[in-house]
């Protein structure tokens, strides 16, 4: 059943981040080249993370303290996601880089100000790990660089949704691989525009396959 009600929307949400808290306290972590992340971003100030939609529960817990920017779908299931990643800790904005496009990267851009940010370029609604290009645009935009995240966890729960977001189970073993970033130019015509939109889907594929590897090590 659908909920329409705003109220429950966020108890939902709040609900759900209430839960995952404590989940995740259980999980044990593993975070693969973090030193990448840190680099760069001390070297280049705010970067975009960069990561599959159905591995989204993992890098909103472990940036939770960042209090990370995070793109969010308007369609009305955004609405409870928006409330569970601001009660993680993050900094949920409702938009969409295929409905809007350029203006709502833009409005993410400017209302950032020195925040870090986070896209899942197969989002709303795929097909799953099929990057689009709202991630190359918004570093366009902002010249900030993508960092690239793939995830994954075992034992973990799949759920029936278009992208099959997974979801680790109680005291199961996580991993976070932090790739090398991407630096998009802000001058870019349609075919460099498509070669670093695949060079962005290719290496969230390789993270994630280097993650699932080292899950089951």
């Amino acid at each position: 059943m659908k909920l329409r009600s705003p109220f429950l929307m966020e108890l939902v949400g709040c609900t759900a981040a209430v839960l995952l808290k404590l989940l995740m306290t259980t999980v044990r972590w593993r975070r693969l080249d973090e030193h990448k992340d840190v680099q760069v971003h001390r070297e280049h100030g705010p970067v975009i993370w960069a990561f599959w939609h159905a591995q989204m529960s993992l890098p909103a817990f472990v940036g939770r303290h960042r209090g990370i920017r995070i793109l969010v779908s308007t369609h009305p299931d955004g609405e409870m996601v928006a409330h569970m990643l601001k009660e993680l800790g993050n900094d949920p904005a409702r938009g969409s880089s295929t409905h809007g496009g350029i203006r709502v990267l833009k409005e993410l851009a400017r209302t950032a100000g020195n925040q870090d940010l986070a896209i899942t370029p197969d989002g709303p609604l795929g097909p799953p790990r099929r990057a689009q290009l709202g991630a190359i645009l918004l570093a366009q935009i902002t010249g900030h660089p993508l960092m690239p995240l793939g995830g994954a966890a075992h034992p973990r729960k799949n759920f029936n949704s278009w992208d099959r977001a997974l979801l680790p189970l109680p005291f199961a073993k996580a991993v976070l691989a932090f790739g090398d970033p991407i630096f998009v130019p802000r001058q870019l015509d349609a075919a460099d525009r498509e070669r670093y939109r695949r060079r962005l889907e290719d290496e969230l594929n390789r993270l994630t396959r280097h993650a699932e590897t080292v899950c089951m090590e």
